[in-house]
């Protein structure tokens, strides 16, 4: 093979590589998904905070928005980058920047991320807790609890993923876990339908009462107890086979 042959080769190479990597640049500035607002999009789920506000955001794309003693649910959306989601029943949007989300119709109004949803368990198989399975409500706040119905029976189920979700004797609610170790359970906010039962309005109450307070747990042959510091179980469950 001659030189000059060998210096055409090199060249179209040389071409073909190039315009190969000018393509591939283009994509990506085309796409407007950097790796960094992908890992964002990501670790957005959590509580954020602003001085009237509190936005939680599910790892199943619900949402929960307190505004003083009104609450809107929904599912929220992702931008086509990724880089802000929308909450379609309430109108609104907002862009994410160093864990916060900022209104983007009022840039002043500023969302503190100060709860992070469990993802991947924080480090720890939801099966290492034993509290992965459905249990049912014998005792609250020290009383023996028999529903009439037992289907209204009050019950709380934990998957795998961290998710929990039941019946507190009146309506269906659903919710992720903030933190969780063999010892330590904190709650995230629960989304719940509103069907009003008067003869179970204060069941209700109290159950929603310990899922918002308990800080720890115990388990033994098959016995949840849900727990506050080191008062007297909150809340005791038993395992539904």
């Amino acid at each position: 093979m001659n030189l000059s042959f060998k210096l055409i080769i090199s060249g179209i190479l040389f071409m073909t590589y190039s315009h190969t990597a000018v393509f591939a640049q283009n994509a990506k500035k085309k796409s407007g998904i950097s790796t960094e607002i992908k890992n964002k999009a990501l670790n957005v789920h959590g509580t954020y905070k602003n001085e009237t506000q509190e936005l939680t955001l599910f790892n199943d794309l619900s949402y929960l928005l307190k505004n003083g003693l009104t609450q809107s649910t929904g599912y929220y959306q992702f931008s086509p980058n990724k880089g802000s989601i929308r909450l379609p029943e309430v109108n609104t949007n907002f862009n994410f920047k160093r864990g916060e989300l900022i209104n983007s119709l009022d840039n002043n109004i500023v969302f503190v991320k100060i709860g992070k949803v469990m993802e991947e368990n924080n480090g720890l198989k939801m099966s290492e807790t034993h509290l992965v399975g459905k249990w049912e409500l014998t005792t609250l706040f020290g009383k023996k609890i028999k529903m009439e119905n037992s289907d209204n029976q009050p019950t709380i189920e934990f998957n795998s993923d961290g998710k929990f979700y039941g019946n507190n004797g009146c309506n269906i609610y659903n919710g992720s876990l903030n933190e969780v170790d063999k010892f330590r359970i904190v709650f995230g906010d629960a989304i719940q339908t509103m069907k009003a039962c008067y003869e179970a309005m204060e069941i209700e109450r109290q159950f929603m009462d310990v899922i918002r307070t308990a800080d720890n747990y115990t388990i033994n042959n098959g016995i949840l107890s849900l727990n506050k510091a080191r008062m007297a179980p909150l809340a005791v469950f038993k395992l539904v086979k």
